[in-house]
């Protein structure tokens, strides 16, 4: 049997999965799926405007023939919005392809996540989280840097929603210091939004939090901000990582050194982890069980400041 890449939701991410995939030459081909039919249609012009070869594409427009396109030598991407995902990743997981890479937040709530979970588990299907950031080889370093430190503070600024970009972020903090447990000190939403999606909620707050009983996290999203900062301290280092410039300053008693980073997108990552998942290989995505606690804590802020029920993403 045939290894085949399923891609379901063309959006603009699902796009750079695609443009992604075009790398790789899988044997039975790419099969994309849409119920937006606007996003489907454009799927041939993204590709020859980004010389992607459409030879192996098959577009499906009805989502039992996208279903059915499905084996268990599959690799599935999920890139539609959180809202109908667990419906799904239940109809994608009862096909029992290879591996699923899901985009995030991966659902809408904590009820919603377990029950992902448990499919995943019943059908034997390994779920991976799309967090790039896994993938950095900077934040690789500075993980394997902290690892020994004995207090760890995890702080982040930046310019847009809790859970569009929050997430990633409270993903990052989680792994970078293998978050096992947490307790939130302080949580506050100071503006609900539209964005751009029509009809898809986000919001602007701050959360404090205990982790493992000694280390602390951060977060600030505001739509003040104009600098995006992730700053990680412990008793000997201080890393300030500024990835839309591509730099990082690592500092500590008696010095200062500023370091080139590079920042990938998605159309650098996909294809990569798709050959580890294909070879038997370390994948650098979190699976599901990896992201829970960050998507615990989204969860938990919701809940708190009374964002329960919002459609995010």
């Amino acid at each position: 049997m045939k290894n085949n890449i399923v891609i379901i939701g063309t959006g603009n991410i699902g796009k750079r999965h695609l443009q992604a995939v075009g790398n790789l030459k899988p044997a039975s081909g790419i099969v994309c799926y849409d119920n937006i039919e606007e996003s489907l249609n454009s799927v041939h012009t993204f590709c020859k405007a980004n010389g992607i070869d459409t030879n192996a594409l098959e577009i499906r427009k009805d989502y039992k023939g996208a279903l059915e396109a499905i084996t268990p030598d599959s690799i599935v991407v999920i890139a539609t919005t959180a809202k109908g995902r667990k419906d799904i990743l239940f109809d994608v997981l009862a096909k029992r392809p290879k591996a699923v890479i899901a985009e995030k937040p991966l659902c809408q709530s904590d009820e919603e996540y377990n029950q992902i979970l448990a499919a995943s588990k019943t059908n034997n299907v390994p779920v991976y989280v799309n967090f790039p950031r896994h993938v950095f080889e900077f934040y690789k370093g500075i993980k394997e840097e902290i690892r020994d430190a004995k207090h760890k503070t995890f702080i982040s600024v930046f310019p847009d929603g809790m859970s569009v970009i929050g997430i990633h972020i409270l993903e990052l903090m989680t792994w970078l210091l293998d978050v096992k447990e947490y307790r939130v000190l302080f949580s506050r939403a100071t503006k609900k939004f539209e964005t751009k999606r029509p009809g898809y909620y986000d919001c602007f707050g701050e959360i404090l939090l205990s982790l493992d009983g000694g280390n602390t996290g951060y977060i600030k999203t505001s739509d003040g901000e104009n600098v995006f900062t992730n700053k990680i301290i412990t008793e000997t280092k201080e890393f300030d990582v500024f990835e839309f410039s591509n730099k990082m300053t690592v500092s500590d008693r008696s010095n200062i050194e500023i370091r080139d980073i590079q920042v990938l997108y998605v159309s650098q990552i996909t294809d990569k982890i798709i050959s580890s998942i294909l070879s038997g290989g370390e994948v650098d995505l979190p699976t599901i069980e990896g992201a829970y606690t960050a998507h615990r804590i989204l969860f938990d802020f919701m809940k708190a400041n009374s964002l329960e029920g919002i459609n995010i993403t």
